[in-house]
């Protein structure tokens, strides 16, 4: 009581200085509502509050229901339901409330202890031409009936950003993935002679035998992207940007027929027109078939005579058209600028 009265003074002190009643209370980490409870009754005649510690849960009894949930055969199943199968076995330590609340307090903290650290390693590809990174992904466009989707699977060479094959399908299936990769290769002369690198997502699909396999056989490694990390395959999801942002991109696909002649227009305007602007304003078609060095040299040419002619309208910074030597696929990739 002698306490109580003492922090009310210091309160009522503070207040006549000037301070705020919450800030005060703040001060000394005091509920406000307390301190109405104080200056109403000088007693604390609250009912309630009352634990009987002599029920409380001991230490060992605790960890008992740590242990005998955490058997390999109960582990996974709801509390409730480990708990009615332990009765079963009889075996009864406490009610499945007071189990839920001993294991969310404690088993948090072992399964911390004991469960190995997996570190992701983030994929850093790098290529200084064609034919040496790919990056594929599959994504969905939107049909008539509501909840089908059309699914395009896109081939992507890193360095050029030239899109090296496509298809589309009414189902995400690996045997169509297969025999994308089947056709590209045939189509780009892939063998065991060439040093390959196929980068994708996490997902299922990417991971699947039938793909491997094929890599396998043709010695392509295989590059995947850390879980839930878009970022790890930001050259695809580029693409895919590219794509389903064009004016002409329609709400919704009228048959997989519709699907496939946008597409093909796509890939046709995307590697022979699209002027890139990682590609220094060249078109992938123009990278991927090593055009791109006359190309930039007549541009810096023209420039350079320009600049000649015309020193005043040139600053101190001079111009040069050129693309990077060497691509590489970051965990940072900033999507917007390298659409």
């Amino acid at each position: 009581m002698k306490l109580r009265m003492e922090v009310l003074s210091s309160i009522d002190m503070a207040v006549s200085s000037g301070a705020r009643i919450s800030k005060a209370c703040e001060a000394i980490n005091l509920c406000e509502r307390r301190l109405r409870r104080w200056r109403k009754t000088s007693s604390d005649n609250r009912n309630g509050g009352y634990r009987a510690t002599s029920q409380k849960l001991t230490p060992v009894e605790e960890m008992a229901i740590v242990e005998n949930f955490s058997t390999p055969e109960l582990k996974n199943l709801p509390v409730r339901v480990a708990h009615a199968t332990l009765m079963d076995r009889n075996i009864y330590i406490a009610s499945p409330a007071s189990c839920i609340r001993v294991l969310n307090r404690i088993k948090p903290e072992t399964d911390k202890i004991n469960q190995p650290k997996i570190k992701r390693v983030r994929p850093e590809l790098k290529a200084t031409g064609p034919y040496q990174v790919w990056s594929w992904d599959v994504t969905w466009l939107p049909s008539l009936i509501r909840g089908k989707y059309f699914y395009l699977y896109l081939i992507l060479d890193m360095y050029s950003r030239f899109i090296i094959d496509w298809t589309i399908e009414t189902t995400e299936d690996a045997v169509f993935a297969r025999h994308l990769f089947s056709n590209a290769f045939i189509d780009h002369e892939i063998n065991k002679n060439t040093i390959l690198t196929v980068h994708a997502d996490n997902g299922q699909m990417m991971r699947s035998k039938v793909l491997k396999e094929l890599f396998n056989d043709l010695s392509v490694k295989a590059s995947h992207s850390r879980p839930h990390t878009s970022n790890d395959n930001a050259f695809s999801e580029s693409v895919f940007s590219t794509y389903k942002n064009r004016v002409l991109f329609p709400e919704k696909f009228t048959s997989i027929e519709d699907a496939k002649k946008f597409t093909e227009q796509f890939v046709e305007w995307y590697n022979f027109e699209h002027k890139h602007s990682e590609l220094d304003y060249l078109s992938p078609y123009e990278v991927h078939d090593n055009m791109h060095v006359d190309v930039l040299r007549k541009r810096n040419d023209l420039l350079k005579r320009n600049r000649e002619m015309n020193p005043s309208r040139h600053g101190h910074i001079q111009k040069t058209y050129s693309i990077p030597e060497v691509v590489e696929l970051k965990h940072r990739v900033d999507l917007k600028k390298i659409a």
